[in-house]
């Protein structure tokens, strides 16, 4: 079945995001070594808000454009009226320019994370719900019982929703007039709709290592169901370990803490357990899509040994606050986010690539890694030095402090042209392909 063009509008403009957001992090490092630069015209306060709004339109455009061109390969065509994911495309571009010029002029919301200002909220939130519809409407065509990426899919919509519309309570004078009241609906927002692409995510991971090596198992099994159980269980109550500000009994945040890392490992299990049974010849078949997968899992343990030792109350006084905690969150959005979105786009685009593309790829790929490795360590040097001067009684100043911090800087700079380089690597083969199919 010909596959309709406007899932490759998802995905090509969400490539054009990551490479953006990779530029803009780059930026944001040159001037963390040399602070004069751009900063009349790019401040660094415009490039943090920038950076979130690109990295967060990556993963949802790519995660989106994803699930649409999937569910027309298993025979859900959205088919009624074809122009809602035209709309839906429209109005998430709509309100992504919109939000970059309203930061560029230095208009913003002044909340942490979404920094928009509040009506554009309303768009970004039609937009959702036309992709529920369009989601629904098309998964209603399914007469068997449905699949855990089904679920996974569905879950990851409905709870986006929600929590974005939850996370601008704070309009009401109940909420915003009451700080603890505030906060904790804040993060608990913020919190719920990364558990929420993480489910848009999760399926389609699941999706991708099953259309390789089907199998009953990892769609029907036991193990799938409970990476599903524990990640919306995570997605509701997880975002309690980050909130250590808010007044609340220590168990709350032991629990969420536990569950949230138990949710990391079962992923782990999952992708370790699709490793084990493929063949040699399914692995060469699809190269990229398996060395992204792989890849993705053992980001997992490096961040899962992070998120422990920083979970830690005692260590945690010491790293919150700095570099180390970014590097953690860092780790998460690039190492394990990112090469499971571009496994699925490797599915999806990179079958008939030429001999030397993909070698350009695999190439794209060491680099990328190599790279990144680097930008870690370079971020907890510089989160090291920060703790020790934020903990320390000897006056040392800022400036002094910033100063101590270059090398770890300048190794998050060099990475971050490394990791951009690696990623235009591998996705200029793709966005040829995409090209392709849409002038078809």
């Amino acid at each position: 079945m010909k596959a309709p063009k406007y899932p490759y509008y998802f995905i090509g403009l969400s490539m054009i995001c990551l490479l953006a957001c990779v530029l803009m992090g780059l930026t944001g490092a040159f001037q963390y070594v040399f602070p004069a630069l751009f900063k009349s015209l790019l401040s660094f306060e415009k490039i943090r808000p920038m950076h979130t709004l690109l990295a967060t339109s990556w993963i949802l455009l790519a995660a989106i454009g994803g699930i649409y061109f999937y569910l027309h390969q298993e025979g859900l065509p959205i088919k009624a009226v074809r122009w809602r994911p035209w709309l839906h495309f429209e109005l998430f571009v709509g309100c992504g320019l919109t939000a970059a010029g309203l930061y560029i002029a230095g208009i913003f919301g002044g909340r942490e994370y979404m920094e928009f200002v509040y009506p554009l909220s309303a768009p970004i939130l039609l937009g959702w719900l036309l992709f529920a519809y369009n989601y629904f409407t098309a998964v209603a065509q399914w007469t068997k019982p449905w699949p855990v990426y089904f679920w996974m899919w569905a879950t990851g919509v409905v709870f986006f929703i929600f929590t974005f519309s939850e996370s601008f309570l704070w309009l009401f004078p109940y909420f915003r007039n009451h700080i603890v009241r505030d906060i904790t609906v804040q993060w608990k927002a913020n919190g719920a709709l990364v558990g929420s692409w993480n489910m848009l995510i999760y399926g389609t991971s699941i999706y991708v290592m099953n259309k390789i090596k089907p199998d009953s198992k990892s769609v029907r099994g036991t193990l799938p169901f409970a990476l599903f159980f524990v990640g919306l269980t995570n997605l509701m109550f997880g975002w309690a370990h980050h909130t250590y500000i808010v007044p609340a009994a220590p168990w709350v945040r032991h629990v969420s803490y536990l569950i949230s890392m138990t949710e990391w490992l079962l992923l782990a299990r999952v992708i370790f357990t699709w490793k084990k049974s493929l063949l040699p010849e399914t692995k060469l078949l699809h190269l990229m899509t398996y060395k992204l997968l792989y890849s993705a899992n053992v980001w997992v343990f490096i961040n899962l040994a992070i998120a422990l030792l920083i979970s830690i109350p005692a260590i945690n006084y010491y790293t919150h606050g700095t570099q180390i905690t970014v590097a953690h969150a860092m780790g998460t959005t690039i190492g394990i986010n990112t090469p499971l979105l571009l496994a699925s786009l490797f599915l999806i685009l990179g079958q008939k690539l030429k001999t030397t593309q993909l070698a350009l790829s695999k190439w794209g790929f060491l680099i990328f890694h190599g790279s990144l490795g680097l930008f870690f360590l370079g971020l907890l040097l510089a989160g090291l030095i920060r703790s020790r001067w934020m903990n320390s009684a000897t006056g040392e100043m800022f400036q002094e402090m910033h100063q101590a911090s270059l090398p770890g800087f300048l190794m998050t700079l060099v990475s971050g042209l490394g990791i951009t380089t690696g990623l235009a690597l591998m996705l200029w083969p793709l966005w040829r392909e995409v090209i392709v199919r849409i002038k078809r």
